[in-house]
């Protein structure tokens, strides 16, 4: 089969696929090149099958493959998703040069008082989330108990899947990229949430396992990456751990700017399964869209599998509910303006590099920028409460000149910060230099 970098351009899920090299000679340079160095064997493992890539988890973890597997032996194994199709599979086996293996998922858990009793004192008992902990496979655990090869290194993509840690019996050094430091995350969201009581006992007691959890298993690494500098200090913060490098969420960068010029229109995405999207969209709407709805301006929420209270939204003038998306870049390219209206949540948020990949003038919250490089008034509009977001707004549509250099500068500082080519050469590195380390100590904490 052909090699990944020489494929064609894919369309699956809602995101584009393009070739790793890019039509971009500056970008393409940066993509890692072995050289003399010898090809590492990896083993990766992830909680779910990548593709569909379809939100910003699966969007990382598949960079973060495609990264490895330009340069190195990659062999991954993860569960499959219902939404992925054979020809996803059989291109994700195209890429990989160490093999795939997928697990079937296992049913959902029953619902019911009793079946949640029998969860919450499982997930005591082995010291879990209840979130995590429905994420557990059977099939994968014994699978990697019985691995009896020789790696280089195994790479957790994402922190979640950890929890199959103490199943591995290969000596090699161990390397997680935490998409966002979960016992923060929990943390911030209980401070902010309005919840009842027993929903707010349940979150606190989640959140307590979730850093008892992450503690014990991050704490196991030799090598830990985070996505932004803020992700590095709450690790260091809540565990005591230091994190080997920063190494932000990216795109594969359009070969041109997408921006609808002068359309009117507005542009949200996000994920609907991920609480402080939800909320950040249904405050905005609440607190400051209709006097732009009523000016005529056009809202279009994507994302997959909206709940009942986001369809809700298109009876305000001006809203419009797309749901999923098959083509990203056709969605982008009917938006004048972009919003993320984030109060919570860590790490670097892909729907903003998109948007600033795209060129598309962007309006957001300080958390939506996190880790992004993004200066106010340079490369987005920087605004903290939904008044001010929708005044950020008004301003980018009515001033053609500001929207067009907030847009440009966006997708330049995209360009040479925020791109596959460059990003996964620094996870590359970062796995090469722990490979190198070779030795790896028991499964004890491990502080610095």
């Amino acid at each position: 089969m052909p090699t990944p970098e020489r494929r064609p351009v894919y369309s699956v899920g809602a995101t584009t696929i393009r070739p790793m090299e890019s039509r971009d000679p500056a970008l393409a340079a940066r993509v890692p090149v072995l050289g003399d160095r010898p090809r590492l064997r990896l083993l990766c493992l992830a909680l779910r099958i990548p593709l569909p890539a379809d939100n910003g988890d699966s969007m990382r973890v598949l960079g973060l493959l495609r990264s490895l597997a330009a340069c190195h032996d990659v062999e991954l194994v993860c569960v499959r998703r219902p939404e992925t199709d054979d020809d996803a599979v059989e291109m994700l086996e195209g890429w990989l040069a160490g093999g795939l293996r997928v697990f079937a998922p296992h049913a959902p858990p029953h619902p019911g008082r009793r079946a949640t009793l029998r969860r919450w004192a499982k997930a005591l008992a082995q010291g879990d989330p209840t979130w995590l902990r429905a994420h557990w496979n059977r099939e994968v655990a014994g699978h990697l108990s019985q691995i009896q090869e020789s790696y280089d290194a195994v790479v957790f993509l994402d922190n979640a899947v950890t929890i199959y840690w103490p199943s591995i019996r290969v000596t090699a050094p161990f390397l997680v990229d935490v998409h966002n430091v979960a016992g923060w995350s929990g943390g911030q969201a209980l401070a902010s949430g309005r919840r009842t009581p027993a929903r707010l006992l349940r979150s606190s007691l989640d959140t307590w396992l979730m850093r008892r959890s992450e503690r014990r298993s991050i704490g196991t690494m030799e090598g830990v990456v985070v996505t932004s500098d803020e992700e590095a200090r709450r690790l260091s913060a809540l565990y005591g751990i230091t994190a080997d490098a920063v190494v932000p969420s990216a795109i594969d960068l359009p070969h041109g700017p997408l921006r609808a010029i002068g359309a009117g229109t507005v542009g949200w995405l996000g994920g609907h399964g991920y609480q402080p999207n939800r909320d950040g969209l249904l405050r905005f709407v609440a607190e400051a869209w209709k006097p732009l709805g009523r000016a005529g301006y056009r809202l279009l929420v994507a994302g997959a599998e909206p709940p009942a209270e986001i369809l809700a939204l298109k009876h305000v003038e001006g809203v419009e509910i797309l749901g999923y998306v098959e083509d990203v870049d056709v969605f982008l390219s009917g938006l004048d303006v972009a919003v993320v209206p984030l109060w919570a949540g860590a790490g670097v948020k892909l729907k903003t590099v998109t948007f600033l990949g795209a060129g598309i003038p962007l309006v957001a919250t300080s958390v939506g920028i996190e880790g992004t490089g993004v200066i106010d008034g340079v490369h987005a509009l920087i605004r903290e409460s939904p008044p001010d977001l929708a005044a950020g707004l008004q301003e980018l549509l009515v001033d053609s000149v500001l929207a067009e250099r907030i847009g440009s500068n966006g997708r330049s500082l995209a360009v040479q910060r925020l791109t596959w080519p460059c990003v996964g050469a620094e996870f590359v590195a970062v796995v090469e230099r722990i490979a190198e380390s070779r030795a790896r100590p028991s499964h004890g904490d491990r502080h610095r």
